[in-house]
């Protein structure tokens, strides 16, 4: 069995990150206006209203 803390420690841990922690240092140029970049979406999600 797991303890409470045991629990609340592996929830804040590197194992649990939501992020891939090795590409936290990717360093992208992001100098330009949000109209240069091409911005990917799945199909009809518009119509959907979500």
């Amino acid at each position: 069995r797991m303890s409470c803390d045991g629990f609340c420690h592996y929830l804040m841990s590197d194992e649990n990150a939501p992020v891939f922690l090795d590409r936290l240092d990717l360093c992208q140029e992001m100098d330009h206006p949000l109209a240069h970049f091409f911005i990917s979406s799945s199909h009809n999600t518009y119509l959907t209203g979500r």
